[in-house]
């Protein structure tokens, strides 16, 4: 039996500006434990968008999104980004950490 990637995107949207804009379209995608995954395009794709729908920084417009099985639409935002690691674009960072220390500091803060 298949392990439950750990995080699993499945039929996800988003659109902006009263759906005008289509920021991500139909997406599924598994992820695994231990898998390195490389999310590509250009500026305005919807990489960025994807991945803040997963510690909903952003919430789906359709589709499913689980964090090791289960539905982010059922845990507590606050929580649920506790679990994630996530290093922002611009500004939110520690210049004096590195990449791995930003992505880690709550981890170790909790």
């Amino acid at each position: 039996m298949p392990a439950t990637p750990l995080i699993a995107y499945a039929h996800v949207g988003k659109s902006f500006d009263d759906g005008r804009v289509v920021a991500v379209d139909d997406v599924s995608l598994d992820v695994a434990e231990g898998e390195f995954l490389a999310v590509v395009g250009g500026s305005g794709s919807g990489k960025t968008t994807l991945l803040r729908l997963a510690n909903r920084l952003i919430e789906a417009d359709r589709g499913r999104i689980a964090v090791e099985g289960e539905d982010v639409s059922r845990i507590d935002p606050i929580l649920l980004r506790r679990r994630i690691g996530y290093v922002f674009q611009s500004g939110g960072l520690f210049p004096h950490l590195s990449v791995a220390g930003n992505i880690g500091i709550t981890p170790k803060l909790l």
